[in-house]
């Protein structure tokens, strides 16, 4: 077997060819100058640095800057502990040193250790305000709860003031906005990211996100397919197109891309989620129950899947079986409101008014100004025999933006309780709403 024999400042080769560039390709460059630079691979990085960390003469900042581009480098790499771990080694040398608290700061950031992760980023705009570090606190204090998202956009402004072109900023403040469910707000803030670069696939998923949230599906598709042309290996993208193929009634569609999210991520809920609402669409409900139990099975509970498993049970007429499986949904998280919302349905068909009305009176702590909590209230404002209140509560739904179509559904419940005059005055009203609203 011919080895290859692998010099770091020459050109790398292997039975006398050229398989590799010199680490080093300008006469002018040195290993520290390359590895400060950070322009190389995270694989030539690591090389370069490291070839860098082995020679005298640099002062201790100037090791600590290599030593960042070295923890980036693993960090590129997905190797998140070792990267960790050079950032803490760069700050024993040289405490001053902003860029590896910034570095602890975003790697806290994306394990969710939002209290630690703002700690870092304090310290590291005390020495050196910059961009990157007002986004990474003004992120982490709104997402652990220090401030409010006020605050936070306010810093996020501020790290755009220093660099405007930094796209993540923009972007982030356009998923706090989602997160607070200002759905228009964070449009505007991913449109003006995507007219800033429309070469950004995170920006143009963002806008597509937001877009789902408004309903407004076929601009949603436009961005979800630009997302995936810019970067195709996109799954988030990905399973985000899965959905609104599904609610432009194209479901085959959905369904390979389904396929695909699954195959990328067979240990996520998404992806099984995904492909049992396609062919449920499809007419296979049966098959699409069957891959939601085994998917339950077979992952960790989760949720999400346990409601939409619970959803097709109540859909197939087994509302004892949907409520077994709701319970077992709040067990793991009991601050969803779709889960609150969704018991609230059970109970309402199984008679159970009492557990419909603790239900409901849940999902609207959680979700205040709901358009679906107010509907599920006023049925259940309609079994509890309080038929203003629920018909105030139905035209507070369609305010909040409640589909036209569930008009239907609500008249049903009044006709069911023998509100035969207050359901026909109703539909005459909305009637004329209606009409009034299309006229010049």
């Amino acid at each position: 077997m011919i080895r290859c024999l692998i010099a770091l400042s020459l050109t790398v080769f292997c039975s006398g060819l050229a398989v590799a560039k010199p680490l080093l390709t300008d006469s002018q460059d040195t290993f520290a100058s390359a590895c400060i630079a950070d322009e190389d691979t995270p694989e030539r990085m690591i090389l370069i640095c490291e070839k860098a960390l082995e020679q005298s003469g640099a002062s201790a900042a100037q090791r600590a800057e290599m030593m960042v581009s070295l923890a980036w480098a693993f960090y590129d790499l997905g190797q998140f502990d070792r990267a960790d771990a050079v950032f803490a080694k760069a700050l024993d040398l040289y405490p001053a040193s902003a860029a590896a608290l910034r570095g602890h700061g975003w790697l806290a950031h994306d394990r969710r250790d939002y209290a630690r992760a703002a700690d870092y980023f304090r310290q590291s705009v005390a020495i050196e305000p910059n961009a990157r570090g007002l986004s990474g606190l003004g992120s982490s204090l709104v997402r652990d709860g220090q401030a409010g998202l006020g605050e936070g956009l306010q810093i996020l402004d501020a790290a755009l003031a220093l660099d405007p072109d930094y796209a993540w900023a923009l972007r982030e403040q356009g998923w706090l906005l989602i997160d607070d469910r200002r759905y228009e707000a964070a449009l505007e803030k991913f449109q003006r990211a995507v007219s800033r670069d429309p070469d950004d696939p995170y920006a143009h998923y963002g806008a597509c996100f937001a877009l789902t949230e408004l309903d407004r599906w076929e601009e949603a598709l436009e961005h979800a397919n630009r997302a995936l042309d810019l970067e195709p290996d996109y799954v988030a993208a990905v399973s985000r197109r899965s959905l609104i193929l599904l609610k432009l009634e194209r479901s085959k569609q959905s369904l390979k891309d389904a396929d695909t999210v699954i195959a990328a991520w067979p240990d996520s809920s998404s992806g099984y989620v995904r492909k049992a609402r396609a062919l449920r669409a499809l007419g296979r409900g049966q098959e699409a129950l069957a891959l939601l139990e085994d998917a339950d099975e077979r992952l960790e509970p989760d949720s999400y899947l346990i409601y939409w498993r619970a959803n097709f049970l109540l859909e197939d007429g087994r509302a004892e079986e949907a409520l077994a499986q709701i319970y077992r949904s709040l067990g793991i998280d009991d601050t969803d409101h779709f889960d609150h919302t969704l018991k609230t349905r059970i109970a309402l068909q199984i008679g159970e008014v009492a557990v419909a009305r603790r239900s409901i009176d849940a999902a609207l702590r959680l979700y205040p100004d709901g358009e679906w909590p107010f509907f599920y209230d006023a049925l259940v404002m309609v079994a509890e025999d309080r038929f203003d209140e629920a018909e105030a509560r139905f035209d507070m739904a369609v305010e909040a933006g409640l589909p036209d179509s569930k008009l239907e559904e609500f008249l049903k419940a009044l006709v069911g309780k023998s509100q035969f005059l207050q359901a026909v005055q109703m539909r005459v009203r909305y009637s004329d709403l209606e009409k009034a609203a299309a006229s010049p």
